[in-house]
C-alpha cells in the first residue's frame, strides 16, 4: 500500500540498513528523511515533521530509547508514530520501546513488506485519530484524562494549550473533583472565563484510576460570526442565536444585548423563518451543529 504524500522519518547508524530502508520506502511512493543518531534525529524535527519515525534502539551520541523519551515529552511531537527496530531476540529492547510510547517495533535485520505493511497500519490509525482531534477542535471540544490529583493523564497538545490559556491548574481539577460527592454524581462544570470566551469542564466518567473530563469552549465572537454567515443572519439576530445556544433565557438575552424581550421575540421570528425551523429547541440543536467554538476570530460583541 503506498502513501506518496506520507513522511518518513529513519533513524539509524547502521549506513547499509538506512540506504536498505530508504531506497524500499522511497520505491513505495514515500517521502523519506533519514538521521544517524537520536539528537541529529530531534534536529531535523525543527525543520520538517515526519508522519512516522523508523527508530534504531541502539545508537551512538543519542539512543532511540531517550529519542523516544524526548519525543513523547515534548507537545509538538508526541503524536507522531514511533516504531522501533530491536535486534533480534531483545525482548528487554522491545518492552522498553513500548513502554516510551513507541506503538510498534520490527526486527533487524527489517524485511521490508513486513516494514511497509506496519508504516501503513499505524499511519492509517494515526491519521483517524487526528481527523477525530480535529472534529472536536473544530466544534470547541477536547477529551482529557486526569488523576484523582488532577494531574493528567492522557491530554492532547492542544488540550494542554487551553488548559494553560485559561489558568486552569491541576490542583484546580482536584478541588473540582472533590465537589463530586457520590463517584459518578453530576456536578456544574469547572468554568473559567478569559475576556468574552469561556472554558467548560465536564465529568464524563470514570476509566480505572482515571477520570475522563470533556473541555468545551465558547467564543461568542466567532460563533456569532459562523451563525451569521451559514444563516444568513443579519448581526443582531446572529448573536441572539448565539445566546440561544449558549442557553440563556431571553430576559438574559435582553440583559446581554441592551434590547428589550419584546426585541428578542421579533428577531427569534426572524431567525426560525431564515433556519426553517419552528421552535427554539430546533434552532438550538441546528446551531450547535456548527464549529461555534473553533479558534476565535477579529470582532467584539456589541453594544
Amino acid at each position: 500500500m503506498t502513501s506518496p504524500d506520507a513522511t518518513i522519518l529513519v533513524v539509524d547508524d547502521h549506513v547499509p540498513n538506512l540506504a536498505f530502508l530508504t531506497d524500499a520506502l522511497s520505491a513505495a511512493g514515500y517521502r523519506v528523511l533519514v538521521a544517524m543518531d537520536g539528537q541529529e534525529a530531534l534536529d531535523r524535527l525543527a525543520l520538517a515533521r515526519p508522519d512516522l519515525i523508523l527508530l534504531d534502539a541502539l545508537m551512538p551520541v543519542l539512543d532511540g530509547f531517550e529519542t523516544c523519551r524526548r519525543l513523547k515529552a515534548t507537545p509538538a511531537y508526541e503524536s507522531i508514530p514511533v516504531i522501533f527496530m530491536t535486534a533480534l531476540g531483545e525482548p528487554e529492547q522491545i518492552v522498553q520501546g513500548l513502554s516510551l510510547g513507541a506503538v510498534d517495533y520490527v526486527t533487524k535485520p527489517a524485511h521490508p513488506d513486513v516494514v511497509k505493511a506496519r508504516i501503513a497500519a499505524h499511519l492509517g490509525a494515526s491519521r483517524s485519530l487526528a481527523l477525530a482531534r480535529e472534529a472536536l477542535v473544530r466544534c470547541g471540544q477536547l477529551p482529557i484524562a486526569v488523576d484523582p490529583d488532577g494531574a493528567l493523564v492522557c491530554a492532547t497538545a492542544e488540550a494542554r494549550a487551553w488548559l494553560a490559556a485559561y489558568g486552569i491548574t491541576g490542583p484546580d481539577l482536584a478541588a473540582w473533583l472533590a465537589t463530586l460527592g457520590e463517584p459518578g454524581a453530576p456536578v456544574a462544570p469547572l468554568m473559567r472565563r478569559r475576556g468574552d470566551r469561556a472554558l467548560y469542564v465536564s465529568w464524563l466518567g470514570a476509566s480505572g484510576h482515571a477520570v475522563l473530563l470533556l473541555m468545551r469552549k465558547e467564543d461568542p465572537a466567532h460563533a456569532q460570526q459562523v451563525l451569521a454567515r451559514d444563516f444568513a443572519l443579519s448581526d443582531r439576530e446572529a448573536w441572539v442565536l448565539v445566546w440561544v445556544a449558549y442557553g440563556k433565557t431571553n430576559a438574559d438575552i435582553a440583559d446581554i444585548l441592551g434590547m428589550s424581550p419584546r426585541t428578542v421575540n421579533k428577531h427569534l421570528e426572524h431567525i426560525f423563518l431564515k433556519m426553517g425551523v419552528e421552535t427554539r429547541g430546533a434552532a438550538t440543536a441546528l446551531a450547535l451543529r456548527r464549529p461555534l467554538g473553533a479558534s476565535a476570530a477579529a470582532g467584539s460583541q456589541p453594544a
